[in-house]
């Protein structure tokens, strides 16, 4: 059953804005100004295997595993199962929380706290009206308040304002959602150490 709530929390997203369970038809997360995460999971769901309200004790009961202890606690929302499909909604204190019981790296903060070794921001972006930039180490250091949300899995996002820049590895679909999808013959900003792949948003 791990693997199954994995699969739920993991899985390629599509982000849209301000969704119910009622209205979304992919997964769904959204990204708020405190770096919460608001997660809308839509995913098969085998009725032959599982029944609805095992599915929500079990997933009540690692969501609550994991809470212990944690002052901010992360909340089921809402679960149901419908038409072979399993929907929930999951509110993440921080993206912290989220990465933790995920598995996958997802960081939101400033500047100032992410640089270092293990990302580099320093590469070619497209700005806010979609033209190629390049942000060198001294517009960084220039610039170390900005807030900085950094994801390895190729997932979309929606966010609670417009970035002032963007990978090029991120497609922007409308104001304020964009597309982290999978380019394998697009160059990437990489984290210099281990040749690994981000996907990089920066906000005002």
């Amino acid at each position: 059953m791990r693997k199954l709530f994995l699969s739920l929390l993991v899985c390629m997203l599509f982000f849209t804005t301000s969704c119910t369970l009622n209205e979304i038809k992919t997964s769904t997360i959204e990204l708020k100004k405190n770096g919460s995460i608001n997660a809308f999971i839509l995913e098969p769901f085998d009725i032959a295997k599982y029944q609805e309200v095992d599915l929500k004790n079990w997933v009540t009961i690692e969501i609550s595993n994991y809470n212990i202890d944690k002052e901010d606690k992360i909340i089921l929302k809402d679960l149901y199962v419908e038409e072979g499909s399993a929907m929930l909604s999951v509110k993440f204190p921080t993206c912290e929380d989220y990465m933790k019981l995920n598995g996958e790296v997802l960081f939101f903060g400033t500047i100032e706290e992410v640089m270092g070794p293990e990302f580099c921001l320093v590469g070619d972006y497209f700005n806010s009206d979609g033209l190629k930039v390049t942000l060198t180490e001294e517009d960084l250091l220039k610039n170390v308040d900005l807030k900085v949300l950094i994801s390895k899995e190729p997932i979309c996002v929606s966010t609670y304002k417009d970035a002032l820049f963007y990978s090029q590895n991120i497609n922007k679909i409308k104001s304020k959602t964009y597309d982290l999808v999978e380019q394998k013959n697009q160059e990437l900003n990489k984290e210099e150490s281990n040749d690994e792949e981000y996907y990089i948003l920066i906000f005002e």
